[in-house]
C-alpha cells in the first residue's frame, strides 16, 4: 500500500500532470488538507490514473469549498473510474459559506447520497460554526486518528481509532457534555 500525505497548499499542479496513469497500484492512502478547488483539480485528476484499484483510503480536509463532497460527487468523480474498488474507507470534511448551501439541507439529505450508491455504513454531521458550516461524513467504523472542528453536534459512538480531537464550539459545553466526549 502506498500512503501519501499531502498539503495541497503547497502542491504543484504540475506534479499531478507529471504522472502517467498509474495500472498497477492496487491499494492507496491518501490524506490531504485542500483549500478552495485543489480538491477538483489537484486530488482527483490524481485518483482517476489509479483504473485498478482495489482498495482506498481518503482522508481530506477541503476548506472554502463553495459545495459539500457528497456521494454522489464521490461516486461521479471517483468510483467510476475505480471499477475493480472493493475496498473504500474515508473521512471527508468540507467547509463552505453558509450562504452557499442549500437552505434546510440535513444530515439525513447527505447521508442518502451515499445509501442511493451502495453505501450503507456511514456517518455524516453538519457543524456550524461562525458563518460556515462543516460537514463530516464517513465510512464506518471510523478508521482514523483525528477528528477536527467539531462542534456542539457530536455523533453518538465511539471513536477507537481517534487520538486527536479539535473541538470548536461557540456555545460553553456542560462538564457533561465534555465528560461524554472524554470517555470515548
Amino acid at each position: 500500500m502506498l500512503i501519501v500525505k499531502l498539503n495541497c497548499t503547497e502542491y504543484r499542479s504540475s506534479v499531478v500532470s507529471n504522472i502517467n496513469n498509474l495500472p498497477n497500484m492496487k491499494c492507496f492512502s491518501l490524506e490531504c488538507r485542500c483549500s478552495t478547488n485543489q480538491y477538483d483539480t489537484h486530488v482527483l485528476p490524481l485518483l482517476r490514473r489509479m483504473s485498478n484499484l482495489e482498495e482506498l483510503s481518503l482522508n481530506i480536509i477541503n476548506d472554502k469549498r463553495t459545495s459539500f463532497v457528497d456521494g454522489t460527487q464521490i461516486n461521479e468523480n471517483i468510483l467510476v473510474h475505480m471499477p475493480r474498488l472493493n475496498k473504500f474507507t474515508f473521512y471527508i470534511s468540507t467547509e463552505t459559506k453558509l450562504n452557499h448551501i442549500v437552505h434546510h439541507l440535513s444530515n439525513h439529505d447527505i447521508q442518502r447520497t451515499f445509501t442511493n450508491i451502495g453505501y450503507q455504513q456511514i456517518c455524516c454531521f453538519l457543524n456550524r460554526i461562525s458563518n460556515n458550516v462543516i460537514c463530516h461524513v464517513f465510512s464506518l467504523p471510523f478508521a482514523f486518528d483525528y477528528l477536527e472542528y467539531i462542534g456542539n453536534r457530536f455523533p453518538s459512538m465511539i471513536f477507537n481509532h481517534v487520538i486527536e480531537l479539535a473541538v470548536h464550539d461557540m456555545h460553553s459545553e456542560s462538564p457533561d457534555r465534555m465528560g461524554y466526549v472524554s470517555d470515548s
